[in-house]
């Protein structure tokens, strides 16, 4: 049909563009492409898909209620009930947050007395593929636990670690105190012996940042 132009040009560059596409489309269902579009399918659908990165294993870095168990949130319930195996620094502890949510993963214990050899295994565990879950008995991981040598273990191996947010007494009480928050600075447990305790506060008289520490 003739849309304008003179001499019927613009029905000429129609039958030409007709041809072009005709002569595309011809190509892409040739061998080749055939080929090449089963090989898109596979990266969509398979190397970009979290089963196929899981072959890599990963560690989960997951925080647990500090007082009140509707702390948790429904992107660490979902993880610890499918990761393969949950690091607790308390079995005991961590046993009854379990049960609440209906969780059946097994555990194994990693805390202060054992982070080191228990560190290992876990990370040999995350080389053969396991996914695993870190688990403290309150707030986040790593936040004044040995939580940070595992992690740590782990970007030596260079690989990556996914931290799920949750609640965490420092920023909690950080928050709720009343205090400039504008430049704050974690001091984590003080020392139990008397002098330690009173040094690690004498340190402290001329800062300007707002303090939290844990008794």
């Amino acid at each position: 049909m003739y849309r304008g132009g003179p001499g019927g040009e613009a029905c000429e560059d129609e039958r030409k563009l007709k041809n072009v596409t005709e002569t595309v489309y011809d190509a892409c269902h040739g061998p080749f492409f055939v080929l090449l579009g089963k090989l898109y399918l596979f990266f969509c659908c398979v190397v970009r898909s979290p089963v196929f990165f899981a072959l890599s294993g990963k560690l989960y870095l997951c925080a647990t209620p500090i007082g009140n168990l509707e702390d948790m949130t429904y992107r660490v319930v979902r993880t610890l009930g499918e990761v393969d195996l949950i690091a607790a620094e308390d079995t005991r502890n961590s046993v009854k947050l379990l049960n609440h949510f209906g969780i059946k993963t097994p555990m194994t214990s990693y805390h202060e007395y054992n982070k080191i050899e228990k560190g290992k295994k876990l990370i040999e565990k995350l080389k053969d593929g396991m996914q695993i879950a870190l688990v403290p008995d309150a707030g986040k991981p790593g936040v004044s636990d040995p939580g940070d040598e595992l992690v740590k273990m782990r970007y030596e191996e260079g690989r990556e670690v996914a931290c799920l947010p949750g609640a965490a007494a420092c920023i909690t009480a950080l928050t709720l105190a009343g205090v400039s928050t504008s430049r704050f600075a974690f001091g984590a447990f003080r020392p139990t012996d008397k002098k330690e305790k009173q040094s690690v506060l004498n340190e402290l008289v001329n800062e300007t940042r707002t303090m939290i520490l844990y008794e």
